[in-house]
């Protein structure tokens, strides 16, 4: 956010893809050129304008909770999916709760799918008693 993201938008699509694989290359030498790619403008979108979710004092986490259930059809079936940094009790308002979030959803389609159907019993926040849950789709202790 701040003036650094405002400066950004004021750059051409391939100037920013340009400048986001520059970073990419430093850190991983043989990153191939995306086969395509959306630069969006969070700052100067209508609708968002910039914003992100405000957690207010006595806040739970549980409204993050059911912000990020799904929507199912009559038969149970997963139709729509949320994620989003305002879907993540542990990190609202920031870039990893996004990302977590997205990690959290891809989760809960592979579950879905390996058993044939949704429940809702799934459990899908960070907690450390039940954190081999999310060892099919990514380590969480670094690949050792």
């Amino acid at each position: 956010g701040g003036s650094f993201a405002a400066s950004i938008e004021q750059h051409t699509d391939n100037e920013i893809v340009s400048m986001c694989l520059s970073v990419l290359s430093g850190l991983f030498p043989r990153i191939p050129s995306p086969v395509d790619y959306y630069v969006s403008r969070w700052s100067s979108d209508k609708f968002a304008r910039g914003s992100f979710c405000y957690v207010p004092p006595n806040c739970t986490g549980v409204e993050h909770y059911h912000l990020a259930s799904p929507l199912c059809d009559g038969k149970g079936d997963l139709r729509v999916l949320f994620a989003g940094e305002h879907t993540c009790s542990t990190h609202p308002s920031t870039v990893h709760g996004a990302f977590l979030s997205g990690i959290r959803e891809a989760y809960r389609l592979d579950l879905t799918y390996e058993r044939g159907h949704y429940s809702e019993d799934m459990i899908f926040e960070w907690d450390p008693d039940v954190h081999e849950l999310y060892q099919e789709t990514f380590s969480l202790d670094g690949g050792e």
